[in-house]
């Protein structure tokens, strides 16, 4: 099951949990804090991402919440081509997941977070897409959720 929504319409994103860690994210699927359970601490205040092309960023258009993930699109359109899409890219991230019967052996492998990008080019002409990273270290407040990491640990 996947409710797919526009990014313009949501005020913020899901919330993904496996047995170590739990991740939120906001409306275009940046990480909003990044929590560990083994030790109850945040690591990770925020991770955003972006895409340009010639300085002019992406557009976030939909995004697709998963039980195990959340994507979102983002759309490139160039003044040359009237009303069509140039480009698409897919930000997903998800938290690996297991069964509880394999936590012991595969523990360190559900230690992770996963941002993948599918870009897709419609048109013939050749585009340099550039990908930033902003990462924030560590724990900050979240502007989309209610609960914040505790003081100590920002």
């Amino acid at each position: 099951m996947k409710y797919t929504r526009k990014v313009k319409n949501l005020v913020t994103g899901s919330s993904l949990g496996n047995l170590l860690m739990f991740a939120r994210f906001d409306p275009e699927t940046n990480l909003e804090g990044l929590w560990y359970s083994p030790d109850n601490r945040f690591y990770c205040g925020r991770w955003k991402i972006e895409f340009s092309i010639d300085d002019e960023k992406l557009t976030p258009d939909k995004t697709i919440f998963e039980h195990l993930s959340q994507t979102t699109k983002y759309i490139y359109k160039s003044s040359s081509n009237k009303g069509g899409v140039n480009l698409t890219v897919a930000k997903k991230s998800f938290l690996p997941y297991i069964r509880m019967e394999n936590f012991e052996k595969c523990k360190n492998k559900i230690r992770k977070l996963f941002y993948t990008f599918e870009i897709e080019n419609n048109d013939r002409k050749k585009f340099e897409l550039l990908i930033t990273h902003e990462i924030t270290l560590p724990a900050v407040n979240s502007p989309f959720f209610i609960k914040q990491p505790p003081e100590n640990e920002k």
